[in-house]
This record gives C-alpha cells, sequence and structure tokens, in this order.
C-alpha cells in the first residue's frame, strides 16, 4: 500500500506495486477528453477562420464530414468485431473447441457491446419555468416575427429560466436521426436588464442559429465528443485502447480545430441575424449592455454572499432583489470599469465566442453609449403578474436550496468574529505570537477591513525582514487592490531561493497584470516564469513520485512536537505495529525534501480502511515540512525496510518482534 501527498495537494492514489522501485501512479485524464485546442493548432484556426469567411456552406459540410469520419473509423472497427467474431465461431465449430473459442467470442462481442453504447447519446430536455402565447402575447408575436424575418422554424416551448443567459437549444427526438424539438431559453435577470429593442435583437441571434441550423451540426459535434470521452471510460487499457487512442491522438485535435472555427462563425453569422432584425445600432447595444449588466448581475450575487456573513437570512430574497437593481441606472464608474475589461479581453483559443470588440466590429458599430433602459425586455414581453410571479418562484426555490447552507455559512462566520474578538483582546493585552498574529489579520480581511489587515501585515514585516512569506503576503494585498506597490514588494519574493513561494508570486502577479495591466509587457515575462515554476515543480514531482533502491535516505530530524504527534497517531491506531520515518532531499535543491514513512501492520489482512486512515493521519501530521509517501512494508520492500531500521533517529515505534 503506497500513499502520497505534495503539501497540501493529494497527488496519486494508492496502489499495489509489484517492482523493487516504488512508484506512484499519477491520476491521468481519460485520453477521449479532447477538448481544448492546443496552441500549435493556432495557424490552422486562422487558415479554416479564413476558408470559412469565404466559403462558409462549403466549410459547414467539411465539418459535417469530419464528424462523420469519426463514425466511419468506429463502423471500420466495429466491422471488425463482427468479422472477427464470426470467424472465431466459423472456427470453434471447425476444430470443435468451442469452449475455448467461445470466451474469445465473448471478448469481442463486449467489446462492440460497449462501442455501440458509446454511440447513444442522450440529450436532456432543458429546464424552466413553461411560457404559454396566452400568457406573453407580445413576446409570442416578436417571436413569429422573428421567425418570419430569419426564415427559421418554430420553436416548440418557450422557457423562462433564473439565469443572465439566453439560448436556442435543439433535442433530437430519435437521437442519432433527428427529428428536433427547439426549446428557447430566456433568462428572467437578462429580460430585467435589457431594453425591449435589445431583447428582441438577443432573440434574433438565437434564431440565428436556428435559421443556420447550427444547433443540429453542434449536437453532431457534441455528439462526436461525447462518444469518444465515453469510449475513453470504456477503454481505459488494452488492444482496443492502443487502436481508438491511436486514431484519436490524431483525429481529436483536428477535428477540435475544425468544430471551433465553425461555431465561431456562426456566432458571427448569429450577430447579422441579429442585425436585421433590430438594426446594427441596437445589435451592438444588446451586445455591449449584456456585457455592463452581466456585471452588476455577478455583483448582486457576490454582495449577498458577503451579506450572509452578518445576517441569519437575507433582507430581500435574491431575484425580487434584481428586479431593484436593474429598475437603477448603474453607477457610471462601475459600468465604465466593466466595459473597459470587456473591450480589452482579445478572442482567444479557449472560447469559442469571439470577443465584443470582434464582434462589434463585425457589425461595423463603434462602442455605443448606453441609453437608460425605460420600458425593460421584461415589461415588454411579459405581464407584470407573470413576472411577479416568476421572481416568487425563483425565490422560492432558491431560498429551499440555498437555506441551509446560509445558516451554516451565518453560524461559521460567527465563530469567526468571536475569535476575532478573542484575539483582540490578546492582542491588547500584549504580542501576539507569529500563528495567532497571522490568523487575526486573516480575520480582519475576511471582515471587509482590508485597510487595517494590510496595516498589521505591514507592521509585521517591518518587525520581520527576512521573512519572505510575509513579503509575499503585503505585497499581495497591494496586487489584490490594484496597486503596483505590490509589484515592487513582491521583488525580493521572486529573487528568494523558495520555489514554492516564487510560484505563489508569480501567481499573484499575473492575476494582478490580468485584472488592472494586461498590455504591460512584463506580464509575458510573468507568464514565462510561471511555465517555469510549473516545469519545475513536475521535474520535483516526478522525482518523488519514485522511490529506487539507490535513494540516499537522511535521518528525519523532525521536530519533537511532530515526532509527539506521530507517537499520538500510532497510539489511536492499535493495528499498525511499527513505523519509521526518513528523509531524502530533491538533488537540484537540498530545501525541498520528501519524508518516507514505513508502517507494518500487526496483521497482513488488515482491512483496507484500517491502513488508509493510518495514511491519511500520517501524512497530515508530516505535510507542513514537505512532501510525504507512506509506504506498507511488503516482501517486495524488504530494502527499505532494512535500510530505514538502520538509519540512525529513524525509528517512531518498533514491536519487539519486527513480524517482517
Amino acid at each position: 500500500m503506497v500513499k502520497a501527498r505534495w503539501k497540501g495537494t493529494v497527488v496519486a492514489i494508492r496502489g499495489e506495486f509489484m517492482g523493487r522501485t516504488i512508484e506512484i501512479p499519477k491520476v491521468q485524464t481519460p485520453w477521449g477528453l479532447g477538448g481544448v485546442i492546443e496552441d500549435r493548432y493556432r495557424p490552422m484556426v486562422e487558415q479554416l477562420e479564413a476558408f470559412s469567411r469565404d466559403h462558409p456552406e462549403a466549410y459547414r459540410w467539411r465539418v459535417l464530414g469530419a464528424a462523420l469520419m469519426g463514425y466511419a473509423f468506429l463502423a471500420l472497427v466495429l466491422g471488425g468485431l463482427i468479422v472477427l467474431t464470426v470467424g472465431v465461431v466459423v472456427i470453434a465449430i471447425a476444430t470443435h473447441l468451442v469452449a475455448l473459442l467461445a470466451k474469445v467470442a465473448i471478448v469481442f462481442l463486449v467489446m462492440g457491446f460497449y462501442l455501440v453504447r458509446a454511440l447513444w447519446i442522450r440529450f436532456e430536455t432543458p429546464k424552466g419555468v413553461v411560457v404559454a402565447a396566452r400568457e406573453a402575447p407580445a413576446l409570442f408575436a416578436a417571436l413569429e416575427e422573428i421567425r418570419r424575418l430569419t426564415r427559421g422554424p418554430k420553436v416548440k416551448k418557450v422557457l423562462v429560466t433564473d439565469e443572465f443567459n439566453a439560448a436556442i437549444v435543439q433535442v433530437p427526438r430519435l437521437g442519432i436521426f433527428g427529428w428536433h424539438d427547439n426549446y428557447l431559453l430566456l433568462g428572467l435577470p437578462l429580460l430585467m436588464a435589457l431594453s425591449e429593442s435589445e431583447v428582441k435583437a438577443v432573440i434574433a441571434h438565437e434564431y440565428g442559429h436556428l435559421a443556420g441550423a447550427h444547433g443540429k451540426l453542434s449536437a453532431w459535434i457534441y455528439r462526436v465528443r461525447q462518444t469518444w470521452a465515453r469510449l475513453s471510460y470504456a477503454f481505459e487499457t488494452g488492444g482496443m485502447a492502443s487502436v481508438l487512442k491511436g486514431f484519436f491522438n490524431w483525429y481529436g485535435p483536428w477535428f477540435n480545430a475544425y468544430s471551433f472555427v465553425l461555431a465561431r462563425s456562426n456566432e458571427y453569422e448569429a450577430d447579422r441575424c441579429a442585425a436585421l432584425v433590430a438594426g446594427p445600432a441596437t445589435a451592438a447595444s444588446a451586445l455591449v449592455r449584456v456585457s455592463a449588466e452581466g456585471h452588476r448581475f455577478a455583483a448582486h450575487w457576490d454582495a449577498l454572499q458577503n451579506y450572509n456573513r452578518t445576517a441569519k437570512a437575507p433582507a430581500t430574497l435574491p431575484y425580487a432583489g434584481l428586479a431593484m437593481r436593474f429598475a437603477e441606472q448603474p453607477a457610471e464608474a462601475d459600468q465604465a470599469q466593466a466595459l473597459s475589461e470587456a473591450l480589452k479581453r482579445q478572442t482567444d483559443l479557449h472560447d469559442t465566442h469571439p470577443c465584443l470588440s470582434d464582434r462589434l466590429a463585425a457589425l461595423g458599430e463603434a462602442t455605443p453609449a448606453l441609453a437608460v433602459v425605460e420600458y425593460s425586455g421584461a415589461k415588454g414581453f411579459l405581464s407584470d403578474a407573470l413576472t411577479t410571479q416568476l421572481v416568487e418562484r425563483f425565490d422560492a426555490e432558491w431560498w429551499r436550496e440555498a437555506a441551509p447552507v446560509w445558516e451554516d455559512i451565518y453560524k461559521q462566520a460567527e465563530s469567526m468574529r468571536a475569535r476575532r474578538r478573542e484575539l483582540d483582546t490578546m492582542a491588547a493585552q500584549g504580542s501576539l505570537d507569529e500563528e495567532p498574529y497571522w490568523e487575526r489579520v486573516n480575520l480582519i480581511e475576511y471582515e471587509g477591513d482590508v485597510a487595517t489587515a494590510q496595516a498589521l501585515a505591514e507592521a509585521w514585516a517591518q518587525s520581520h525582514p527576512d521573512d519572505l512569506i510575509v513579503r509575499r503576503r503585503v505585497a499581495q494585498f497591494y496586487l489584490d487592490q490594484g496597486d503596483a506597490k505590490g509589484v515592487e514588494h513582491m521583488q525580493p519574493v521572486l529573487d528568494g531561493a523558495d520555489h514554492g513561494q516564487r510560484e505563489q508570486a508569480l501567481y499573484g502577479l499575473a492575476a494582478y497584470y490580468a485584472q488592472f495591466d494586461p498590455d504591460n509587457p512584463k506580464n509575458a515575462q510573468i507568464i514565462e516564469g510561471i511555465i517555469e515554476a510549473e516545469r519545475f515543480r513536475e521535474r520535483v514531482q516526478d522525482h518523488f513520485s519514485r522511490l529506487p533502491p539507490t535513494t540516499t535516505l537522511e535521518p528525519p530530524h523532525l521536530p519533537e512536537a511532530t515526532l509527539s504527534a506521530l507517537k499520538r497517531v500510532l497510539a489511536v491506531h492499535y493495528a499498525i505495529k511499527s513505523l519509521w520515518i526518513a528523509k531524502r532531499s530533491f538533488p537540484d535543491d537540498p530545501a525541498i525534501v520528501q519524508y518516507i514513512a514505513l508502517y507494518i501492520c500487526r496483521d497482513r489482512k488488515a482491512e483496507m480502511d484500517i491502513k488508509n486512515a493510518f495514511m491519511d493521519d500520517v501524512l497530515r501530521v508530516l505535510q507542513p515540512h514537505g512532501a510525504a509517501l507512506a509506504v506498507e512494508s511488503v516482501p517486495a520492500y524488504d530494502w527499505l525496510r532494512r535500510r530505514l531500521v538502520h538509519l540512525e533517529g529513524s525509528e517512531v515505534r518498533r514491536h519487539s518482534t519486527s513480524g517482517a
């Protein structure tokens, strides 16, 4: 039995090992979950985007052909399994080896079953409150007008949801054979935030996807990706996995690039439909307002979350609160900042939606000044009674799920406030040691008093100038507020020798530049530093994931408090007879260490849960000092036991009879 942890993170799972070298298996992503566009495909994506613009129909056929290619390969594999099964049956009959060859035939049949099952993907019917034409005649009149102008198919149902979003979902009744039902999803918060004409533009955008049959082709793409994901779970290893994985390693990234470009071009085409129905200026206004009000929607939930810490129940339930928030004019500074951030974003390979600036340019529109919303989409398309009914329903559903969580968070906050008062009293009576001092700083920051927390952090930093952890925390205070002083304060941490602290500093700087100064040329250097730090961390993890007999083992030299904690763990876990601890260092940096814990059970047949619980407790004790590895002493690892038995200071407890 083996279990390992790096600081704070479980990076390996338990496993049985037969070799002399102990090797910790790493958790692998299933080979068929290849949905990300790799950066090396960027030139290919750019070429395909140009072709898609010049020949949209031809490109759509190419993507359909690419999807069918994946199915053709699977059909070929399935046909091969059928041929092999028939061949085995014929040979079995001819040679009278029916019992033996029947097992082989069954294996082929099982493979074929999993292959066919992976092809059958179910599409869930979307959730929401169904709105009938008699309840919202203005909305359905607008839908009919939009359908006529875009020449799109009819919508089976209109669903109002609790999200800040709108979408068209096509659900095939006959699975891979099609015959789609169309569902229009309209988020109530979106209807509250946008003007009537802007909502019309948003709906026209979604109808544009219907008119171009984007949903059907998107369903094909989704089905292809899900099929390969299922196959990767069904065939993780073995001959069939090698066949399928070999094809997917070539096909997956190539297909993702082709379908990615199609999805992005579909967004531009849907925007053109919005401009056709509502006019380019209104379509542009809708895009910009969605960005601005989406920011206000997120801020509303953040404020509610903060309020949770101070009250036993919300003063106003969230959707009733949203109705009031969207009825008010947004603060100019907040709106300007939200739009500035949205316009700075660039179209990249991580999102099929083009960035806001590119979509405005495609419409031929400059960034519009947002007019005051006098008549919202909710007022224009839904009656007041229906809107009130929906708000009450969404609030009731939310509170039914949120109430227990709300109570837990409030109780936790109350406990933290009590602890803060206790620490305040201790601070007033005299100085605090390091651990309670920083606990107080964290509690003050948690309560929102960032200035006081920052002042306390700086005071500690001045009295402990060589503590890089403190320097990083002070710098992070500045960075979180968008203050460039944090960059200067972080420099000593970057120059320090502690790789872990340096990596955390780089992540903090990257977040600062991304949010507050994305055009700064230093941003590229920070990203390069993160890549280098991650590579170094991978080298450390790779080194510590193997424990060959040639490993140099050192005495652990653990603090007395840690040794006492380990002895308490042994006292609790009576099933464990002996425990030794050793230490080894990373060759490129001796300050990076891993602790090896070797244990012996009183009973070789001890339950797995007993061993797991013991290893968890041991790793929890060792983890603050470095990476940790717990190993059960079995005959294959006698070499490790012999070395630890003779290593000075390694023994935590040894039974009078070794039993090893």
